[in-house]
C-alpha cells in the first residue's frame, strides 16, 4: 500500500510521506516536552490506516479473509467516494469493476456516502452484526454477472 501512496504523491520524498503517515500514531505513542503540544486529529482519519490494514490482512490470508476484512472494505467502499484521478489512472477492468461496485452499493445504500459521520460508523457497526449474525448473506451459488469481492463473497450486479 505504501507504493501506492508513495506514487500518487510524487511531490513528497519518501521520508516525508512516512512522518506524514506516522504523524498521529508518534504523537500519542511518545511523551511529548511540553503540555501545550497538539495535533490536528480527526476520527476519519483511521479509515486508510484501517483499510491498509485490512488489504495486508487479506493478503496474508489468501484466499480465507477473514469476514470482518472483507466488511470493512466494503464498508469503506461504501462511505467513501470515489478517487477521481485514481479512477482515471486504473486499469481498465478495474476501474470498470470499481463503477459497477459503487453503483450497486448506492443502490442498496442510498445518501450512505453523504451521510454524518456517526451515521457511516452505526451502519458499520449494524452491517458487521448482521454479517456475523448469518443475517446479511444468502447462501446461493453466484450469477456469472456478479463482482467477486472476496472467497464466497458477491454483489450481484443485475
Amino acid at each position: 500500500m505504501f507504493d501506492v501512496v508513495k506514487q500518487t504523491n510524487k511531490g513528497y520524498a519518501e521520508r516525508e510521506i512516512w512522518n506524514i503517515l506516522n504523524a498521529a500514531r508518534n504523537f500519542f505513542k511518545h511523551p511529548g516536552t511540553s503540555l501545550s503540544e497538539n495535533i490536528e486529529f480527526e476520527d476519519s482519519m483511521n479509515d486508510f490506516a484501517l483499510l491498509t490494514a485490512c488489504t495486508d490482512c487479506a493478503t496474508l490470508c489468501m484466499p480465507h479473509q477473514p469476514l470482518e476484512v472483507q466488511l470493512y472494505s466494503l464498508w469503506y467502499l461504501a462511505v467513501e467516494s470515489p478517487d477521481e484521478q485514481a479512477v482515471a489512472e486504473a486499469d481498465p477492468a478495474d476501474a470498470q469493476t470499481a463503477d459497477i461496485l459503487q453503483k450497486q452499493i448506492d443502490l442498496q445504500f442510498p445518501g450512505l456516502r453523504t451521510a454524518s459521520r456517526a451515521e457511516k460508523k452505526r451502519f458499520g457497526a449494524r452491517l458487521l452484526d448482521d454479517a456475523l449474525a448469518g443475517r446479511l448473506f444468502s447462501q446461493c451459488a453466484p450469477e456469472p454477472s456478479d463482482v467477486q469481492l472476496g472467497p464466497h463473497f458477491y454483489i450481484a450486479t443485475k
